[in-house]
């Protein structure tokens, strides 16, 4: 099986196993019938090990004391994950064609799986990064309840590294 390696956001991840990842954002799924309508997604999806991870890059975020804009930060981000997972669990259930998602992401894998969101913020502080991790948790509980979703982790560049997900 070939290798994929994605680059978003300034930042390159690590080649995977092409049936390890589901590039949910360039899916003819979405591009076919969703992205024209506004609908946002994160960047793909990414089976290791016992979980699948809804992956979401962005370069930087707001100042959180710049409520208006920080707010519409983490309103994005949810709607990116949430938006995500519906698709995802809609092309499971057949409501859309499974075209594209690999055999570590079908139906069969995903009943063994557990589920993370994963946030990376290339240029951001380690600090920094707990508010956002706490927002995201307390916008998310719902969905996180309902799907089962142990939880989300927001890293930025040099914590992605040094867990692997980037070069």
């Amino acid at each position: 099986m070939g290798k994929i390696s994605i680059e978003e956001s300034g930042m390159k991840f690590r080649e995977y196993d092409e049936r390890d990842v589901f590039h949910i954002e360039t899916s003819q799924q979405y591009i076919e019938t969703l992205r024209d309508r506004g609908v946002k997604i994160c960047e793909f999806l990414l089976s290791t090990g016992n979980k699948i991870v809804f992956v979401e890059a962005k370069t930087n975020f707001p100042n959180h004391l710049n409520v208006k804009d920080y707010e519409c930060f983490i309103g994005e981000v949810v709607q990116k994950m949430s938006n995500s997972l519906s698709l995802y669990g809609n092309i499971l259930l057949g409501r859309y064609s499974d075209d594209g998602v690999p055999e570590n992401l079908s139906v069969k894998a995903f009943l063994k799986k557990q589920i993370i969101f994963l946030l990376l913020v290339k240029e951001a502080k380690e600090e920094w990064l707990i508010n956002v991790r706490d927002d995201l948790n307390s916008r998310m509980n719902d969905i996180m309840r309902i799907w089962k979703i142990q939880r989300i982790m927001v890293l930025n560049e040099e914590m992605a590294r040094q867990k692997k997900y980037i070069q």
